[in-house]
């Protein structure tokens, strides 16, 4: 049966409002939107994008406007891909249906191209995607890469998260853990979706050079404390580099972002705070990945030394999560729930920058002191000396303590860290703590420089909504995911800034975990 379809964007499951597919013009997107709102976390709202699209929600059918950008064209397939910006990976499938392109993927970028499988494969595009050729593509509605199954993989890149990237054979993009690039491996199917493959490493047949023993035995039982000891350490600077390339280029769609050299630390010996499980036998563990199973160890490859005698030395209490942690400079060790002497359980001091800082056990502070410096100065260097900042997702206060601002908001949700930024800023004049959440709050006056340090989920649209409100000149990310990064920084441009440039700080060696700090300048003016 042939359909005729005219293909717009795509709509379907959307965790958030936030998760909704971009569209090329605004009445169509805030249809869209005001449908997806409505929606319960984490349900499925099958959305059919066509020349009449409708939506259904509840049981209850809404209309959704939505005008083809590219001439109708008839299709004999029941099968479509969504393709990805830029790269042309394969993403997702739609499913044609009764004249209307439907399907069940979320996507920040929205549908860039749709190939179609048929007895006469046909490409179409949306906006400037890239053209695909028409092998591309195998048939998605196979049963290939069931859990458990064994695939052999060419390993591309790798991406945000870690994972190194591949293809499947039937043309669905393959997520491997502990793989590298280069690199031809066998892998564990581990989640099999309609779009994309998670796997486990299984073996390498044809290793990359930066490959290396990992340092620590626990890894080859499966500690999820450091993911990445399997890479030399100079090559995870490089990779970590290039992973934020590529989310700048796919998800921000910035082709040539200005990058500034690296930071890098020390990959030993540095974490001055963690989480560790004790067991019935007084033993340490961490977590395995993925898992709540318990590796139990004598010693941290990682853990800052104090640390490391603590942990061996202390009567830990058993069955508990304990919280630990040490100033670097002032030599002070928290440990929640209390183990004894020279460890406290309320809270320690640590000095950054020239300022002393109270830490609660539960308020966020960064793992390494050099690392709360290095972010420290990028971020001062970005903000210079503001009359007015707002500190989004302040913690403790750090970066309102450091930044000469004549008048300083921090803007925290959390309980003991506002507590803690009341004290650290209670002798600087001009500065304000409110508790409240960075979504909800509201700005009542122009800020020059907005800080904002989100947790790994990033800004999303609310949290790029309060930014915006402040009408700030300069906006400086602090980030610790780059694929958030990357869609922050893409919504913060469209809103009429430039990124001036963004700095990669290996704040975790032998981990994949990536920080960033970008500088965004205003560059259009602002609506009075």
């Amino acid at each position: 049966m042939e359909h005729e379809v005219g293909v717009r964007g795509v709509l379907v499951r959307a965790p958030c409002p936030s998760e909704v597919g971009r569209f090329q013009d605004a009445g169509p997107q805030r249809a869209a939107r005001s449908l997806l709102r409505r929606e319960r976390r984490g349900a499925h709202v099958p959305i059919a994008i066509g020349r009449g699209a409708v939506g259904e929600l509840d049981g209850v059918q809404h209309p959704v406007a939505v005008e083809p950008v590219i001439p109708a064209v008839r299709l004999e397939a029941r099968v479509a891909a969504i393709a990805d910006e830029g790269t042309g990976e394969v993403v997702g499938q739609l499913s044609l249906d009764h004249g209307n392109v439907g399907g069940d993927l979320c996507m920040d970028r929205g549908v860039v191209a749709v190939e179609v499988r048929a007895s006469q494969t046909l490409v179409e595009h949306v906006g400037h995607a890239p053209s695909l050729a028409p092998d591309r593509l195998a048939d998605m509605s196979a049963g290939a890469g069931d859990p458990g199954e064994r695939q052999t993989l060419q390993i591309e890149k790798v991406v945000a998260g870690g994972r190194g990237l591949g293809r499947a054979p039937d043309g669905r993009i393959a997520l491997v853990s502990g793989a590298l690039p280069g690199e031809r491996v066998e892998a564990i199917v581990r989640v099999s979706r309609r779009d994309v493959l998670f796997a486990d490493l299984a073996s390498v047949e044809i290793a990359s050079p930066d490959r290396v023993a990992p340092p620590c035995p626990k890894v080859a039982i499966g500690c999820g404390g450091c993911d990445w000891q399997h890479i030399a350490p100079a090559a995870q600077a490089v990779l970590k580099r290039a992973i934020v390339i590529d989310a700048f280029a796919r998800i921000g769609r910035i082709s040539d972002a200005p990058l500034s050299d690296s930071v890098t630390l020390p990959a030993r010996a540095y974490r001055q705070r963690a989480r560790v499980f004790v067991g019935d036998d007084g033993r340490p563990a961490y977590r395995q990945s993925r898992s709540h199973t318990m590796v139990p160890f004598a010693e941290c490859l990682v853990l800052h030394p104090t640390l490391d005698a603590l942990l061996r030395e202390a009567p830990l209490p058993r069955r508990r999560e304990l919280e630990i942690a040490v100033g670097e400079r002032t030599g002070e060790v928290l440990a929640s729930p209390r183990v004894g002497p020279p460890a406290r359980s309320d809270h320690y001091h640590e000095e950054v920058a020239g300022s002393r800082f109270r830490i609660s056990a539960g308020s966020f502070f960064q793992i390494r002191t050099d690392g709360a410096e290095a972010l420290v100065d990028l971020v001062r260097a970005a903000a210079g000396s503001p009359a007015s900042l707002v500190d989004l997702y302040g913690g403790v206060g750090v970066f309102a303590a450091t930044i000469p601002a004549a008048r300083a908001i921090v803007v925290e949700s959390g309980a003991r860290a506002v507590s803690d930024a009341r004290h650290n800023l209670r002798g600087r004049s001009g500065a304000f703590v409110v508790r409240n959440r960075v979504e909800r709050w509201q700005p009542t006056e122009h800020a020059e420089v907005v800080i904002a340090d989100p947790s790994r989920s990033g800004l999303g649209r609310p949290g790029v909504a309060t930014v915006l409100a402040c009408r700030p000149e300069r906006v400086v990310l602090v980030s610790c995911d780059a694929a958030a990064m990357a869609r922050d920084v893409r919504a913060i441009i469209d809103a009429g800034y430039e990124l001036e440039r963004s700095t990669v700080v290996d704040l975790f060696p032998m981990t994949a975990h990536i920080e960033t700090v970008s500088d965004l300048r205003r560059v259009r003016p602002r609506a009075s």
